[in-house]
């Protein structure tokens, strides 16, 4: 069994793993977005 302070490490890793992961998408749509934009205002 972990002990109650590695379950809160483990836990504190995943959320930042699935923030990151998040951030990452966002950006990329963010690109997306800044392409079409760019190809509807030429």
């Amino acid at each position: 069994m972990y002990e109650n302070e590695q379950l809160t490490l483990i836990n504190h890793e995943l959320v930042e793993l699935f923030t990151e992961d998040l951030e990452s998408h966002f950006n990329k749509t963010t690109g997306e977005i800044d392409t079409i934009t760019t190809i509807l205002s030429t």
